[in-house]
């Protein structure tokens, strides 16, 4: 196939065509010129259009600044990262008016007093339940920590999230999701958790 290719290619483009006599050859004066230049190290070279190679790295070339005497040598700061940090954080969620239209969830994540992880959250869209604003804890709790953190996730007095996160979560992705209620909340936790580089 690839000789095929090579056969349609124009005299131009194909690599094992003479090249067309286009009057930009030097001429025997110019050639002359360029050798005593190499010689003496005197005169510029002219550019040879003719010259080929059959080395792709000789076709190009870097212009830099001329070099000191003695450059000091470039060095890339070595980046120690600290050892990461080990956090537990709390989470939980509560709907006002739970089972009804004017259902309204909210969701907590603490850590320790005046610590600036702690949140308190208003659950956005038309999904409202009590399950809703666990679940929507544990995702803030998730995306806010640093991923190399190590993380003890303590959903508190609810067991629902952690066996949505452990116990049927393969099922439910290896099914398709088939009538999962609160699914987005859920692969949005399980996203978060897997995008953690650390301990969870």
């Amino acid at each position: 196939m690839a000789k095929d290719l090579l056969e349609c290619l124009a005299p131009l483009y194909n690599p094992f065509s003479n090249a067309p006599n286009d009057s930009m050859t030097l001429t025997h004066h110019c050639l002359e010129k360029n050798q005593r230049a190499v010689i003496h190290h005197s005169d510029e070279i002219i550019l040879n259009p003719t010259v080929t190679t059959h080395s792709l790295s000789d076709c190009f070339r870097i212009f830099t600044p001329p070099m000191l005497k003695d450059p000091m040598p470039l060095h890339r700061p070595l980046l120690i990262a600290p050892p990461p940090t080990q956090l537990t954080i709390y989470t939980d969620g509560s709907c006002l008016q739970n089972g009804t239209d004017n259902a309204r969830s909210r969701g907590g994540v603490w850590v320790t007093d005046d610590h600036p992880l702690n949140r308190a959250i208003r659950v956005p869209g038309h999904a409202q339940s009590n399950q809703v604003g666990k679940l929507a804890a544990v995702v803030v709790a998730l995306k806010s920590t640093p991923r190399n953190a190590d993380l003890t996730l303590i959903v508190t007095d609810y067991q629902y999230v952690i066996n949505c996160l452990t116990n049927s979560l393969p099922q439910w992705e290896d099914s398709g999701w088939p009538r999962v209620p609160n699914a987005p909340w859920i692969k949005a936790a399980a996203y978060a958790m897997r995008c953690r580089s650390a301990l969870t």
